[in-house]
């Protein structure tokens, strides 16, 4: 599975992977960094970012999103650059719509886009 594929679909066990590969440590390092959610990584286990207490806000998701375009994010241009085309979910020749399915539990209130 690309990862196109998986930010198309959400797939867990990619990013359960991913998130292993990274490891907690530096996974927080750049949630701090980029003031992405809540950086509440206090879950155990290997899907530590999917479950437990850390979620992130709709609004907090867009701003993300806004930064990445914007070139405003820790990472290189070149990351950047590569990133960019996998938020695509339409295009068309007048607009390009990028976006990214979410889930969280903030506050005990589930809010899904």
């Amino acid at each position: 599975m690309t990862v196109k594929e998986a930010f198309e679909i959400s797939s867990v066990w990619v990013f359960t992977e991913l998130a292993q590969r990274i490891g907690r440590e530096r996974y927080s390092y750049f949630l701090k960094t980029c003031n992405y959610g809540n950086q509440n990584l206090s879950e155990p286990g290997t899907d530590f970012w999917s479950f437990g207490q850390f979620c992130i806000s709709p609004l907090n998701q867009v701003n993300f999103i806004r930064d990445l375009y914007d070139g405003n994010l820790p990472f290189s241009g070149r990351n950047m650059e590569i990133v960019k085309p996998v938020t695509i979910t339409e295009k068309a020749e007048n607009y390009t719509i990028c976006a990214k399915t979410g889930w969280t539990r903030e506050d005990g209130v589930n809010t899904g886009w």
